[in-house]
Order: structure tokens, then sequence, then C-alpha cells
């Protein structure tokens, strides 16, 4: 197993072990608006599940955005 197959493993481990109730989302909302962790008023990742990349992604994204 990867390191990715191994993490994204993990993420829904975790996602599906916390489904009951949601106020840690309004919790989580206002620690990450309480660590400035947002621009423009919207925070920085509003989505609750991380989006996994390569390396190899990772590396091409930083080529595309230093050109």
């Amino acid at each position: 197993m990867s390191q990715l197959d191994e993490a994204i493993a993990v993420t829904t481990k975790f996602w599906r072990a916390i489904r009951t109730g949601l106020s840690w989302v309004t919790e989580l909302q206002a620690h990450m608006e309480a660590e400035k962790l947002s621009f423009g008023g919207r925070l920085l990742c509003p989505f609750l599940r991380p989006h996994f990349i390569t390396r190899r992604q990772y590396d091409s994204l930083v080529k595309t955005a230093r050109r």
C-alpha cells in the first residue's frame, strides 16, 4: 500500500467514525476563523475531506505556478 493509499484509508476511516452529530463542524469553522485561516472572508479550505495529490502532481503545480 502506497503512502497515498494509506492516507486515504486513514482519512476515510476517520470520517466514518465521526458521522454522529455535526456540532464539531461549527467548532472547527470557529477555530479556523480564530486562527485567521481565511482569505476575503472565506475559509481557506472549505472542504472537510482533503484532496491528496502525489509528489509528481505537486511538482507540476509548483512548476506551473512559477511560470
